[in-house]
């Protein structure tokens, strides 16, 4: 039995900058996490000397936080490689360009520009810190994303690129997912541009040896118990008693810094309000499996690309250059979303190799036939994730529940990226949904 102020459930970033605040308020914390490490939704895998980020692995511009524990501890930022052409596969075609935007159509071009402008402006406009007190909030909340996408744009040609923008930027459909939270979720982040970007966008630096290690070094000297699953928690006026394995914990105030579609896995007692219920069933998961495929060289940039394709069919959505900053690992990282990763995460791994090296080869030739090695993470198969980036809620779920991803019960307090005011979906977003939770969590026990 530990008897402690604060227990947090989870040490992904939101969970380990929470009780990282609360240690150094001098607040006595203890952090629970199912896994064997903590990171949550980052993590490395070795190979060799080289450290493979197989989930997120980006930080851009206004990402303030990530970037400060950066400088904070010395770690190394790199820009991500983006010279040379930009690909396209569209309809069995390679199309070469530079910019944000391929040289398509000029219709379809015209109106791709002018939607990604109309849709930022209604983004702006949508509050951060809740999304369903705008006025049209009932009316965006009913209709899915692609709901919105096949009412407002005509030409298939603009839909499709655009679709493929929101899928990478979700990592999912556009069908199940509210139009909502996806203004939201571009507001939050900065609008499609800064999203969807490399140079002043959300995918500028990698971090050397991973961004995980941003949370391994946050988390040093906190009382971090792996490998301990919370299945049940009683609260009540008197406080929090937590049931995880074989370790009990006693506490005033609880931070469940878990994805709400993680929380009924837990047994509450009592019950959590209804909103908080619906919500968790609510808002699943996205779908995503990441592959990081290993060359001799990173032969594309002799072809003048830049690794950087969408591809809008077949089993890839979107290839960049993952190659190390000392270019002694060459790279290119594959991303299989939605539909597709469903699809492909119950085949034999041979199977999913097989189909990523023959999309690579529709743009870089039959040298991506040749990789000397491959590594993947299916994040749809991880038990303690249930799926990345990050929960996404479906329509008419925000507008009914939407204040239950913040709104504290009893001793109960909430975190995770899901929670974010800004940057929801990324690292930053989890550390400022964990300063936010800490700080909620000070002001109730001075008072």
């Amino acid at each position: 039995m530990a008897d402690v102020e604060v227990v947090v459930v989870g040490a992904g970033f939101a969970g380990i900058r929470a009780a990282r605040s609360l240690a150094d308020a001098g607040v006595e914390v203890v952090v629970l996490e199912a896994r064997d490490r903590v990171g949550g939704r980052t993590v490395n895998e070795r190979v060799g000397e080289t450290a493979l980020d197989l989930g997120a692995q980006w930080l851009g511009p206004t990402q303030d936080r990530a970037l400060a524990l950066l400088e904070r501890f010395g770690l190394e930022r790199f820009e991500q490689y983006a010279t040379g052409d930009r690909a396209l596969v569209r309809g069995g075609t390679l199309l070469r360009y530079r910019g944000l935007i391929p040289r398509i159509h000029p219709l379809d071009l015209a109106e791709v520009g002018w939607r990604i402008r109309s849709l930022d402006g209604l983004a702006r406009k949508i509050p951060l810190d809740g999304p369903w007190t705008h006025p049209k909030a009932p009316h965006w909340d009913g209709m899915s994303a692609e709901a919105y996408l096949q009412k407002k744009v005509r030409r298939r040609g603009a839909r499709d690129l655009i679709r493929a923008a929101g899928q990478m930027i979700l990592a999912d459909e556009l069908d199940d997912i509210s139009f909502l939270w996806f203004l939201f979720y571009l507001h939050a982040g900065g609008g499609i541009e800064r999203l969807a970007e490399v140079h002043g966008g959300a995918q500028q630096w990698r971090v050397v040896g991973g961004t995980v290690q941003i949370c391994e070094r946050l988390a040093e000297g906190l009382d971090v118990r792996l490998g301990h699953p919370v299945r049940r928690i009683a609260y009540g006026s008197d406080g929090v008693q937590v049931e995880a394995g074989s370790l009990d914990v006693s506490a005033r105030r609880a931070i469940l810094a878990v994805p709400p579609a993680l929380r009924p896995r837990m047994t509450f007692e009592p019950e959590l309000p209804e909103a908080h219920r619906r919500l968790a069933e609510g808002m699943p998961m996205g779908s995503i499996i990441k592959t990081v495929v290993a060359y001799e060289k990173p032969f594309w940039r002799e072809l003048g690309l830049s690794g950087e394709c969408v591809f809008l069919e077949g089993p890839v959505r979107a290839t960049f250059d993952d190659t190390t900053h000392d270019g002694s690992h060459a790279a290119l990282v594959a991303f299989i979303v939605g539909n597709e990763a469903r699809r492909l995460s119950p085949l034999p791994l041979a199977q999913r190799r097989q189909e990523v090296l023959e999309a690579l080869a529709t743009v870089y030739g039959d040298g991506a036939l040749e990789p000397i090695d491959y590594v993947e993470k299916d994040w749809t198969a991880d038990e303690w994730a249930g799926g990345c980036y990050v929960g996404l809620p479906r329509p008419g779920v925000l507008t009914r529940y939407g204040p239950a991803l913040r709104a504290p019960v009893g001793p109960l307090h909430f975190a995770g990226t899901e929670t974010a005011r800004v940057w929801a979906g990324y690292l930053e977003g989890a550390l400022e949904s964990g300063e936010r939770a800490a700080e909620e969590v000070l002001t109730a026990l001075r008072s």
